[in-house]
């Protein structure tokens, strides 16, 4: 089971324990409510909290490590990838001004990878069964959509969809290739697209792209100017390169074959590449 799954079913066990434990009559052996927690002597004793285990090595921390498969996965060899760039922005004056422009602003995507988040790129059997559960989190009176619901469709497609609180419906499906370790997801607002994300693991690392709406310039008096975008990243290790194509139709799929990472940004209006520690690239106009 994915870990937020995991974790959330454990918090309702414990609130459950905890309510069952608060309702339970006090036996003689008790220590009386006018006791003090000193005198109780009950401490609990809580398990040792797990040193965190630095990967030695030449390895770098975001290597792609073979048993690791699935979206989590991925996003944490992405995640990684992002926080070195930004680590590392001060040694390029443009890179540390302009990254924004091409790592992925996932706040904008944050609704329509909302089964990712929570059940991941397949739906077990378990996660099925406890789906309300897992829901109520994010839906119902006050929460942020009116309802939602899973459907599997396949052992490695479903289909999610959430009452959006305000009018219209999110229709997300989210289809998982197994056999490569690829995903993709396609999300529709209200009928529109709002959504294509797809990742491929590749030999050493992985490619990415996402096509969303999202702000491509701004205007005096009349706010933000938004089109239809593709963002694409492919990374092995701590090199890699990160792109956004702006004002573009739906790009054609990866998941039938990369292309190399000079091609996948290629034409880009934004792009970055960082290899050996040095960044090159070209963000906002300025070539560096």
């Amino acid at each position: 089971m994915k870990k937020i799954f995991v974790f959330i079913l454990s918090m309702m066990l414990i609130f459950s324990l905890c309510a069952c434990g608060a309702n339970k009559t006090q036996s003689p052996d008790l220590p009386s409510e006018d006791s003090s927690p000193e005198d109780s002597g009950n401490e609990v004793s809580l398990p040792d909290e797990e040193p965190f285990e630095e990967i030695s090595g030449t390895n770098s921390a975001n290597d792609v490590i073979d048993t690791e498969r699935g979206y989590e996965a991925f996003q944490d060899a992405r995640m990684a990838f992002d926080n070195y760039i930004i680590d590392n922005s001060s040694a390029e004056e443009t890179v540390m001004y302009s990254q924004s422009l091409v790592l992925i602003p996932d706040i904008e995507i944050f609704d329509y990878i909302t089964p990712l988040i929570y059940w991941g790129e397949t739906l077990e059997d378990g996660e099925l069964a406890q789906k309300d559960i897992v829901m109520s989190v994010f839906t119902g009176e006050g929460k942020r959509f009116i309802g939602a619901d899973l459907q599997r469709e396949s052992a490695n497609k479903y289909t999610m969809t959430i009452d959006k609180d305000e009018g219209g419906q999110i229709f997300i499906q989210v289809d998982y290739r197994s056999d490569i370790d690829a995903l993709r997801l396609e999300a529709d607002d209200s009928g529109e697209r709002a959504l294509l994300f797809e990742y491929v693991r590749t030999e050493d690392g992985y490619a990415a792209q996402y096509y969303f709406s999202t702000a491509v310039g701004s205007t005096y008096g009349e706010g933000l100017t938004k089109a239809m975008c593709v963002f694409r990243t492919i990374f092995s290790g701590n090199n890699g390169s990160y792109a956004r194509f702006d004002d573009v139709d739906e790009p054609d799929t990866i998941l039938d074959g990369v292309p190399d990472e000079q091609e996948f940004i290629d034409g880009a209006t934004h792009w970055l590449t960082v290899k050996d520690n040095k960044f090159t690239g070209e963000l906002k106009g300025t070539a560096f």
